[in-house]
């Protein structure tokens, strides 16, 4: 899996890519991003409660269109290793 540590700069892509309605909308940004959320069990992170408005403000952010969507498989570091079935799929 690909870490990247928390609000470190975003290196992934050169472009954005925003899913609309109507397909994907491409564009190269003209403002700074970070990386937030590329966790992964071999790099420390930080821990413990969050604070009251943050459920509501993560699930604004997974209800808006789906942005740099990126497709590929790994194995999820922190889930208990599987061996009937290599990979864990999720709809």
């Amino acid at each position: 899996m690909a870490y990247f540590e928390d609000l470190s700069a975003y290196s992934y892509s050169d472009v954005d890519i925003i899913e609309m309605d109507w397909g994907w909308l491409q564009f190269r940004p003209g403002y700074d991003r970070i990386n937030v959320g590329w966790l992964d069990a071999s790099h420390a992170f930080e821990e413990g409660p969050t604070p009251n408005w943050f459920t509501d403000a993560l699930l604004d952010i997974i209800a808006a269109p789906r942005i740099n969507t990126m497709r590929g498989y790994h194995r999820c570091p922190f889930c208990p290793k599987r061996s009937a079935d290599p990979m864990l799929s999720v709809d």
